[in-house]
């Protein structure tokens, strides 16, 4: 069982990085001659529930391409708020180029409940969220 929590982590950690590669890369948006994408081409939930092993609420916002397609994931777990402008800024460069991106406050911080300790529930809560993510997703791609 650990073995696979260290996987798991370990290739939400690779999937980060090759995105931040990926996006930092100089490219347009979208193709030559296409319109640039708008806030209307993504879906926004906010303030999206999710329950850690032991009781505790985490919220999240999720950002989505309009479309029930399936795309990779982006997890952004902070405790500086899922609302202020470097989180939310960098949603409108990934999601249009095919990501769902999920920002979530870590626990006690802004609008997660519990109490915040640095560094002492992030492993759990990490893979608590990270096992709640294909749950949390399919809902979203039947509504679309």
């Amino acid at each position: 069982m650990r073995h696979s929590r260290a996987a798991s982590l370990s290739a939400l950690a690779f999937g980060v990085i090759l995105a931040t590669i990926y996006l930092s890369s100089p490219q347009p948006l979208s193709p030559q001659g296409a319109s640039p994408p708008t806030s209307a081409d993504i879906v926004m939930q906010q303030d999206i529930p999710m329950k850690t092993r032991d009781g505790v609420t985490l919220y999240a916002d999720i950002y989505r391409p309009k479309s029930s397609d399936r795309f990779p994931v982006i997890l952004m777990r902070t405790p500086y708020n899922k609302n202020a402008g470097w989180a939310e800024s960098s949603v409108f460069k990934m999601v249009p180029r095919g990501y769902v991106v999920i920002i979530q406050d870590v626990r006690g911080r802004y609008t997660s409940e519990g109490e915040w300790y640095p560094f002492k529930h992030e492993q759990a809560d990490g893979f608590d969220t990270v096992e709640w993510l294909p749950r949390s997703l399919i809902p979203m791609a039947k509504s679309a």
